[in-house]
């Protein structure tokens, strides 16, 4: 059921990755951001309001709000955007696959999991297989990339997920149901975006506003927010923050089916041997046993 919640997400976050390009040059990052979380705000009101007798312990409890408000909400999607403003979707793909990478590492020497090298081995496949997906077959065409300052922002990104992701692990209250507390992270992170976008309308004015741009964020709003959010949080709670998170590699296969529905792209042996790297690197992962110390930050 795990593994389900966690598919979900990233079902629906794909389109985030091809949004976040389409929408460059209709409307800014931040503003892209600010929108797509206030609907998702509109949304969580009932929670929101269920939670204000509860306020004192949300008080004592604000330190690991706000963390995750900040990595998941404020900063991840929001440098998302500024990046496919300075990069190529290639690259936005190519880096985002390191936020599986960097849930190990931070796991590993933060809270001290201990890895076998069993795991290793299928988040090389697993990585592999991505890499041969977005190159499409052409590994010698990474060698040439060339990287920009959208590049880094992407790369932020993926450590900011990657801090949400074990931060949601070791240190969510119990106290707080998943949806109570996916409403309080959207609230904060909601709160910490004001001023961002304050700045943003206030030097550079508002964008022009289209009915397009108006479907995206209530999408945005709607499904990769509060539905995958959601969803994500409750495959960390089942099946831990190493194999939720294992779980990103197959945003790239999304974003090729989708393209290929759309688009009408071709589905290559390239392709199929991707997705079945993918897959064989998943399941590595999955059947890995790990161990973790409770003793972590």
């Amino acid at each position: 059921m795990g593994y389900l919640f966690s598919t979900i997400a990233v079902a629906l976050w794909a389109f985030n990755f091809i949004i976040a390009v389409i929408a460059n040059n209709q409307i800014s990052a931040i503003e892209l951001s600010f929108y797509r979380w206030l609907v998702a705000l509109i949304i969580l009101i009932p929670w929101i309001i269920k939670l204000i007798p509860k306020i004192d312990i949300v008080i004592s409890n604000w330190k690991y709000i706000v963390i995750p408000a900040v990595f998941g909400v404020s900063i991840f999607n929001t440098a998302l955007y500024m990046a496919a403003h300075y990069t190529s979707s290639f690259n936005l793909s190519l880096i985002g696959i390191s936020a599986p990478i960097l849930v190990i590492i931070i796991n590993r020497f933060v809270f001290r999991a201990h890895y076998s090298k069993a795991l290793w081995v299928g988040v090389l496949t697993a990585t592999v297989g991505v890499l041969m997906l977005i190159s499409k077959g052409d590994l010698y065409a990474l060698i040439g990339l060339n990287f920009s300052m959208g590049d880094l922002l992407m790369l932020i990104s993926a450590l900011s997920w990657g801090v949400y992701t074990v931060t949601l692990e070791h240190k969510q209250p119990t106290i707080f149901s998943q949806i109570e507390y996916l409403a309080l992270i959207v609230v904060f992170g909601f709160l910490l975006l004001i001023p961002a976008f304050y700045w943003q309308v206030s030097s550079h004015g508002y964008s022009r506003y289209s009915s397009e741009v108006g479907l995206m964020v209530l999408y945005l709003g709607v499904f990769p927010s509060v539905v995958s959010f959601y969803s994500w949080n409750k495959s960390i709670e089942i099946i831990g923050a190493t194999r939720t998170g294992a779980t990103y590699y197959l945003i790239p296969i999304f974003v090729f089916i989708y393209s290929s529905l759309l688009l009408e792209e071709e589905i290559t042996y390239v392709a199929l041997l991707s997705f079945l790297l993918i897959f064989s690197g998943l399941l590595t992962i999955h059947f890995t046993r790990d161990t973790l110390q409770r003793n972590g930050l």
